[in-house]
Formats: structure tokens, C-alpha cells, sequence
């Protein structure tokens, strides 16, 4: 079974690859709800973030390269 942390990390790769996947499909406005949906939340606790859209500018990319970069192992998550 994953840790917390295994967790968080696993779900922060999955939802940076779906974004990247979408930008790269020229989709740069995302419902956060629909999102959320994508990875497996609930569609009663996603429907509470219906009306919230994730933008991604041109720095997108640059971003999430960074972020799916390996981490070093005593550098803290928060």
C-alpha cells in the first residue's frame, strides 16, 4: 500500500501528464471539476469545483517539467 507521500506524488504526476496531454491537444482552459473527474474523484465532491477552470499559459510546459522532475529524496513535498 502507498504512503501518503508515494500517494500525493503518484496523483501530482498523474494530474501534470493529463494537463500536458491536453495542452499539447491545444486545450490551455481546464474545468477543474472535469479534471477531477479524470483521475477517479467522485462526481459529487468534483461537481463542487464545476465552475473553477485551470488556465495554462505559455509557461505551462517550462512548469510542469519542473514540477515532473525527480525530486531529491530529503526535499519535502510541502
Amino acid at each position: 500500500m502507498l504512503q501518503d507521500d508515494d500517494l500525493e506524488e503518484a496523483l501530482r504526476i498523474i494530474i501534470n501528464n493529463v494537463m500536458l496531454a491536453l495542452y499539447h491537444e491545444g486545450i490551455t482552459h481546464i474545468n477543474l471539476g472535469g479534471l477531477m473527474r479524470i483521475i477517479g474523484v467522485p462526481n459529487k465532491k468534483a461537481a463542487q469545483y464545476d465552475n473553477d477552470m485551470v488556465i495554462m499559459d505559455a509557461n505551462f510546459v517550462k512548469h510542469i517539467e519542473t514540477f515532473n522532475s525527480p525530486r531529491p529524496p530529503d526535499q519535502p513535498l510541502h
